[in-house]
């Protein structure tokens, strides 16, 4: 069964994910509910699966059905934060259950985790995600300069979340950013010689290759992206609260997703995913547990770019 486009369907992101068309999605950009953080009150959700383990393997069963669905070119990109251990939201005892016969992991860890430990969900599930087949390009740390403060004064304020950028073949669609340069002054500063000596050190690039590579678009772009959360930006009146900003879907897209291409963000929440797509001209579809939220995603879109009447769902 095939799904349309620029539309928001109700429902278990698993469920849905097996009516896709194999070999349809250019890219999936997504932010999976975090483990044992917040009850949004609806049944079937995820995130408050009784361990840790449990969680793991429901994401790691839907990636597997997306992996089917990605075009051999495509990527994937997994937004997630960590959780601390707490027994009044998740179970300290770690005991694996197995959700989809394909997925193949077992773990023989017998030993407690701590309360107040971290519990490092986002490192396990790339591992997992790797152990799957899929290929991990980069770990890309999001940071977040307008970070709430937390009321915690035995560690330090956690101000990032991560990104992982996946792809499914050793060749993929990725188009290149570029960052400024640290000191664009002393790089222009540059004479015949120190190019000469760049040229060497940058696999005896052309010369003028390496000058443009230097002065016109800056630097290729690093791993780590300072982009204030959503929570400056107007929700009109969104009730989630878990919200994405719309530049780390913006850099996402410009790097692995071409113009036409097909989005799929199989935890839409507000909507940002789809906004961001449809304004870069790209096609998208969201899958959403929650009818609340898709009315509210609807109603941001038709605020933000007037689309879709109350039943374009």
């Amino acid at each position: 069964m095939s799904l349309e486009v620029n539309r928001i369907y109700l429902g278990d992101s698993l469920d849905l994910a097996k009516q896709l068309d194999n070999n349809s999605i250019d890219t999936i950009v997504t932010s999976p509910p975090y483990y044992g953080l917040r009850d949004y009150q609806i049944d079937g959700q995820w995130g408050l699966e009784q361990t840790m383990w449990e969680y793991l393997a429901r994401l790691w069963g839907l990636f597997w059905v997306l992996k089917g669905k990605l075009k051999k070119e495509g990527s994937c990109w997994v937004n997630m934060g960590d959780s601390y251990n707490n027994p009044a939201t998740n179970s300290n005892s770690i005991s694996f259950q197995r959700v989809e016969k394909s997925i193949r992991i077992k773990s023989k860890l017998s030993n407690q985790i701590q309360n107040k430990s971290l519990l490092l969900i986002p490192s396990r599930f790339a591992i997992g995600m790797i152990d799957m087949g899929w290929i991990l390009r980069n770990v890309i740390i999001w940071h977040k300069p307008n970070a709430m403060c937390n009321p915690c004064k035995d560690r330090f304020t956690v101000d990032f979340e991560y990104v992982f950028f996946f792809v499914k073949h050793k060749k993929y669609y990725f188009k290149q950013q570029f960052e400024p340069f640290k000191h664009p002054k002393k790089r222009a500063k540059l004479n015949s010689k120190k190019l000469e000596t760049l040229s060497v050190l940058h696999n005896n690039l052309k010369r003028e290759n390496l000058w443009e590579y230097l002065n016109n678009e800056g630097r290729n772009k690093r791993c780590i992206w300072s982009i204030s959360s959503a929570c400056i930006e107007s929700n009109h009146g969104n009730t989630h609260v878990a919200m994405y900003p719309k530049q780390l879907v913006r850099t996402i897209l410009n790097a692995g997703c071409s113009e036409g291409g097909l989005v799929l963000d199989p935890f839409m929440g507000s909507g940002t995913t789809g906004i961001v797509a449809g304004n870069m001209s790209r096609n998208w579809i969201g899958f959403e547990i929650s009818q609340a939220y898709i009315d509210e995603a609807l109603d941001r879109m038709r605020k933000e770019q007037g689309l879709f009447s109350k039943e374009g769902i």
